[in-house]
């Protein structure tokens, strides 16, 4: 077993016999505090010169023996100075102060300062080899009544690992946000987002951790121990006082059946050119059908423009109208004189002037467009210093379009992308060549003049073939529930749960007829086409409870009253059951939905 893990198996044993007040603060008074402003008094935005470490405590990836204590909840990691890199004024109360600059560690990270009955103290205690604990005593948040009166407690030990305790007073403290955690410094886990530090954790490889949340503060009275682990991050797990239970929630799980949805148009949205970076040597062909197009994973190799290809001298956010040596067969069907190149990454089934030209990764355009258009739509500028350039060339029956070594907006990768279309038949291709590592967000796809229906959006990898066909919303059934289910001695929670999209009892016939089945057990998913309902699962595990729903077509809602005094953790499960002709058994299903159920 890894160190790590010893220490917070063993802190999980000593928990069970740990005493009712876990913070209990012990050594003296840091003197003197200092005020970093003429503006704030000490008790208020304080911060301690140098205090020297027995040991040197590692943190952030480089150790430290001296740190300096904030008025605000919060120690930082300094060298003889006492002077931390960045320091932050009236609390680290996000986790990008709990980041920048000097490592540092808020017990609870808030606009502080002394209670004004007196009192007010910030201890240090060194006496126990191997660690040191820095305590506040009584404070509260600024601009309270003073009502609030809380302490707190960091203990660093000399391995690197470190626990906070709380004190059983008052933290409510209204709509002021606050802050628990572990800041390795100079932008370690910035990004990273928030943990529930009521239960065992881990940050895995980054060095930072943390807890945010608006008040009531739901730490008070614990103990929690972070451990370094062999990742470079911190394990951690309540060591002092019982967790409140965990909330109430609502969740959906599975699919339901049968989703006949059909789309006029298909396209994949990449987020940004990080994303977008697996398109890289790839292709995807539009294959035309008469009143469709088929889109498909492969296609024809990339062509690289000859001395005879045209620069059509293209620059940021323009377009120029193209006329091949025939017209292009739009759909197989459709004869094209004129088309448009438009510099942003995408040609159109009309000449200039027709549809927007400032697209940078735009589903809104590719659906609402115009005219018809073939689109790898991101960002780009052929005109900026260094890009290179768009080019036209007819080989074989075939028109090229190639960005060559175009760069996106605001960045210097060259990127290479080619949109092949072949004159007689209507097919399209687009090859993808090198892609950039940094810009905004990039649309793969096909829409005719718009508008058009959002299918959200497919997975190049996994979804295509797709042909498109007429815009039909038919989504499979959906269950949902809403609020999360709460119940405690004296109240209890009414959940709506709704039904949408379920098939009618006889086609055309505006009624439908539902039922609700409740379970205290989950099916994973049980493949009904046994009983005749290919492509339907059953995802509860036995029938406790059901209820009918019969009305007219349309989202179907009842309301559930989960009652007062329900033990914290039930679980319920839902599942919604259609009567409609859809299959030989005569049934189509929802997913599933878990209530889980507690007392906050």
């Amino acid at each position: 077993m890894s160190p790590s893990l010893k220490l917070l198996a063993t802190a999980t044993v000593l928990a069970a016999a740990a005493s009712a007040q876990c913070f209990s603060p012990t050594g003296t008074s840091i003197v003197p505090l200092l005020s970093p402003t003429l503006t704030y008094p000490v008790d208020d935005e304080g911060l301690s010169s140098a205090i020297l470490l027995p040991f040197s405590f590692p943190i952030g990836g480089s150790s430290y023996d001296y740190i300096a204590v904030g008025s605000n909840g919060e120690i930082y990691f300094t060298d003889s100075t006492g002077v931390p890199n960045l320091p932050v004024n009236f609390g680290v109360t996000y986790v990008g102060a709990l980041t920048q600059g000097s490592p540092r560690i808020c017990a609870f990270g808030d606009d502080l300062e002394a209670l004004p009955a007196g009192g007010w103290d910030i201890k240090v205690d060194d006496t126990v080899g191997g660690e040191v604990k820095i305590s506040w005593e009584h404070v509260h948040y600024y601009f309270s009544s003073g009502a609030d009166d809380f302490g707190m407690s960091i203990t660093l030990y000399a391995g690197g690992s470190v626990r906070f305790d709380y004190s059983n007073g008052n933290w409510d403290n209204g709509a002021m946000y606050s802050l628990a955690g572990i800041g390795g410094g100079n932008n370690i886990g910035s990004t990273a987002p928030s943990s529930d530090l009521n239960f065992p954790g881990s940050s895995g490889a980054v060095g930072t951790v943390y807890q945010t949340g608006f008040a009531p503060w739901d730490l008070d009275n614990q103990g929690i121990l972070f451990v370094p682990n062999m990742s470079g991050g911190y394990d951690w797990v309540v060591a002092c006082g019982t967790p409140p239970n965990p909330p109430a929630y609502t969740q959906a799980y599975g699919q339901g059946c049968y989703d006949t949805s059909t789309f006029q148009s298909v396209y994949s949205y990449f987020t940004d050119a990080t994303a977008s970076q697996v398109l890289g040597g790839q292709s995807f062909t539009f294959i035309p059908g008469g009143t469709n197009y088929t889109m498909i994973a492969g296609g024809a190799p990339f062509v690289a423009p000859t001395g005879a290809a045209v620069d059509l001298l293209l620059t940021d956010d323009s377009e120029i109208a193209v006329t091949p040596s025939l017209p292009f067969n739009y759909l197989g069907t459709t004869p094209i004189a004129t088309l448009s190149v438009n510099s942003n990454g995408f040609v159109n089934m009309a000449g200039t002037g027709v549809n927007y030209i400032y697209c940078y990764g735009s589903t809104y355009e590719l659906l609402n467009a115009n005219a018809p258009s073939f689109r790898a739509n991101a960002d780009y500028n052929p005109g900026a210093t260094g890009s290179g350039h768009v080019y036209s060339e007819e080989i074989g029956g075939v028109l090229y379009v190639t960005w060559s070594g175009v760069y996106r907006y605001g960045n210097t990768t060259p990127e290479t992308m080619q949109i092949q279309l072949d004159l007689a038949s209507g097919m399209v291709t687009i090859v993808f060549g090198t892609m950039a590592t940094t810009g905004y967000g990039l649309v793969v796809g096909y829409a005719p003049t718009g508008p058009c229906l959002d299918s959200g959006g497919i997975n190049l990898a996994t979804d295509l073939p797709v042909t498109t066909g007429v815009d039909l919303l038919a989504p499979a059934m959906a269950l949902s529930a809403d609020p999360a289910p709460v119940s405690t001695g004296t109240t209890g929670t009414t959940v709506t749960i709704q039904v949408d999209y379920s098939p009618e009892v006889v086609p055309g016939s505006g009624f439908v007829a539902d039922l609700l089945i409740f379970s205290f057990s989950q099916n994973p998913g049980l493949d009904m086409t046994f009983l005749g309902a290919p492509g339907c699962f059953l995802y509860v595990s036995s029938l406790d409870l059901t209820l009918a729903i019969v009305g007219p077509a349309g989202p179907q809602t009842m309301a559930f009253n989960v009652p007062p005094g329900v033990s914290a953790l039930t679980e319920v499960f839902v599942q919604a059951a259609a009567l409609a002709p859809v299959n030989a058994f005569g049934v189509a299903t929802s997913n599933g939905v878990k209530l889980f159920i507690s007392d906050n």
